[in-house]
């Protein structure tokens, strides 16, 4: 049976980190067992704590990769500040939070994959949304 999932993750590929290689590998076995996976993620900024110059004033993107839709979200990144990383985190999770609380698409489960334990807020909002239509 088809499930729709969500896959909230902080770290996707194209970030080169052991995180975001887990978070692809689990994605593509869902996706191989037939499932509708949607990945909600952050734009990619590691290991350089900075965006990219055409994500760094867009607010989302949709991708699809691999058989999975991947919805990309603001972030900020502010190199050099006190608590630059916790303060990336904070926004990212904010954006998840927005995401999932008005995204009128519903799933029957959510993946969240920590660190950062930031992602433990969208991830209790977002369960209020699974199996609802």
């Amino acid at each position: 049976m088809t499930k729709r999932i969500a896959v909230l993750t902080h770290f996707y590929p194209p970030e080169p980190c052991a995180a975001a290689n887990r978070a692809a590998s689990l994605v593509k076995a869902l996706v191989g067992e037939g499932h509708d996976v949607t990945v909600v993620t952050n734009f990619a900024s590691f290991p350089k704590a900075h965006l990219d110059s055409r994500d760094a004033r867009c607010a989302y993107r949709f991708e699809n990769i691999d058989g999975a839709s991947i919805v990309r979200l603001f972030t900020l990144n502010v190199p050099g500040l006190p608590g630059a990383r916790l303060y990336h985190w904070l926004v990212s999770a904010l954006s998840a939070s927005c995401f999932l609380l008005a995204t009128q698409r519903r799933f029957d489960a959510l993946v969240v994959t920590i660190p950062p334990i930031t992602l433990a807020l969208p991830a209790l909002l977002g369960v209020g949304g699974i199996g609802q239509s």
